[in-house]
């Protein structure tokens, strides 16, 4: 009986714990006006073979600017030949990158913006 009752009490109370603990923190990612920001990136995408990594701000791509992930479609939706991406590193380095060839996907998770869905939420 004890191993149950200590068990459920367990379980409850570290869910408790990381519910606060989400509750309490800064987001890590978050929407942002000068760019796109990217949560994650495709192993072997085109976004990964030119170097762009988690936490990256995309600010343009083949000289349109990237605020949103509808100005990102925009461009891709003109099926180009070639890519040339520039983006701010986490540590505020501008970098610029390309890729030639068939474009089907850029290969990016973005930071949700402000006006997308939300699909989970967290109740206090």
């Amino acid at each position: 009986y004890l191993a149950a009752i200590f068990g459920t009490l367990g379980h409850e109370w570290v869910l408790a714990v990381s519910r606060r603990f989400e509750t309490e923190r800064q987001p890590i990612y978050t929407s942002n006006p000068d760019g796109l920001e990217v949560m994650d990136v495709i192993d072997g995408s085109p976004a990964a073979k030119m170097g762009i990594v988690s936490g990256d701000l995309i600010t343009g791509i083949n000289g349109c600017q990237v605020r949103t992930k509808q100005d990102l479609a925009d461009v891709l939706t003109q099926k180009p030949l070639l890519l040339r991406v520039s983006f701010r590193c986490k540590g505020g380095e501008e970098r610029h990158g390309e890729y030639s060839g068939s474009i089907t996907y850029f290969g990016i998770v973005p930071v949700p913006g402000t006006c997308d869905q939300v699909f989970v939420e967290i109740r206090r």
